[in-house]
This record gives structure tokens, C-alpha cells and sequence, in this order.
């Protein structure tokens, strides 16, 4: 697997944002920053992304040789992974509301954000973020009818370096067959 460097964090204002900065330093292709918590979680349009503990939040480091153009897609190869991860716990299906959404019962378990950086017309680096609720027993009111997390459908909490672990997996193997085409 070529996740081998994983930096676990308390608290961090954003994953993506740490990644960021980290890649801009040099940081290799496969570091993920993982936190607990995030203070300024985000999604597209820069939307407020509720990070409290017992979510999953990381985001990984990429540096595919692809032209800038591609590099959107990256965010199908994750909905894919996470889609999988997500179903070896819950047993059926879930849906995917593109372009970077994991949904159960219509509600979002997931969101996916992903940031680059081009050169010309070719990537340096993209970070890829996931926000995903795991263990969360309940939302604040404001999102509690659109939000939902594993632990509300399977009515157990998970171990999340298990979740990530399995995560990490599939991407690892949707990623490698994105490279081939």
C-alpha cells in the first residue's frame, strides 16, 4: 500500500489545509493527515463542514503525472473507495450523489473535497479530504435532517483507524487502476 506515512493530529482548522501547505514543502505522494477534529472543516463552495470527534476527517497527498484538466476525477476514485468502506460495514448499498458525496438513506455519511495545485497544464499536487461520519450519535438541529453517520444505521462505533485503514485499501486499489487508463 503506498499510505505509508500517516500523521494523527488532536486538532487542526483543516486536513486539507495542513496537506496543503505540506505538499507545497515537498511532502511525498501518499501522506495523510488525519485529526480527530477539525475547527474550520470545509466543502465545496467552501461550506461549513461540522469536524467534532468521532468522525473521520484526513486527507491525502497526491502527485499523479496528469494533465490539470483530470485531475477532478480523482474525486470519483474516492467516492468509490469510501462507497466500498462504507458498505463492508453496513452490509447493502449506498448511493453516491456526484460529484463528491456518499449518501445513506439520502442523507450525507460523506463528503469528499479536493484541492490542486497545476503548473502549465500539468499537476504538481492534489489533495484529496474526506469528512466522514462515523461514531456520532447526533447532529446539531441545523443539519440533523441531512446528515447522517454510520453509527446511527448500525447502531455501533467503529474503530476509525479501522475505517481509515480499510479506506485507504480501496483507494489504494481505484487509484492504481486511474494510473493504468
Amino acid at each position: 500500500m503506498r499510505f505509508q506515512k500517516i500523521k494523527k493530529i488532536k486538532v487542526t482548522a483543516s486536513t486539507n489545509a495542513d496537506a496543503f501547505v505540506l505538499a507545497k514543502q515537498g511532502e511525498p505522494e501518499g501522506s495523510v493527515i488525519v485529526a480527530e477534529c477539525q475547527t474550520a472543516g470545509r466543502g465545496r463552495y467552501h461550506r461549513k463542514w461540522i469536524s467534532e470527534p468521532g468522525g473521520l476527517y484526513f486527507s491525502i497527498i497526491l502527485r499523479p503525472a496528469i494533465k490539470a484538466s483530470l485531475a477532478p476525477q480523482l474525486i470519483f476514485v474516492t467516492a468509490l473507495a469510501v462507497k466500498e468502506a462504507v458498505e463492508s460495514y453496513l452490509g447493502h448499498p449506498t448511493q453516491l450523489k456526484w460529484p463528491n458525496d456518499v449518501m445513506i438513506q439520502q442523507k450525507k455519511v460523506c463528503g469528499i473535497l479536493t484541492e490542486v495545485e497545476t503548473k502549465n497544464d500539468a499537476v504538481n499536487f492534489i489533495v484529496v479530504g474526506v469528512g466522514l461520519n462515523v461514531n456520532q450519535a447526533f447532529f446539531p438541529k441545523k443539519i440533523s435532517k441531512a446528515a447522517i453517520s454510520l453509527f446511527q444505521v448500525i447502531k455501533k462505533n467503529l474503530f476509525l483507524d479501522e475505517v481509515l485503514d480499510k479506506i485507504l485499501q480501496r483507494f489504494d486499489h481505484w487509484y492504481d487502476l486511474y494510473l493504468k487508463a
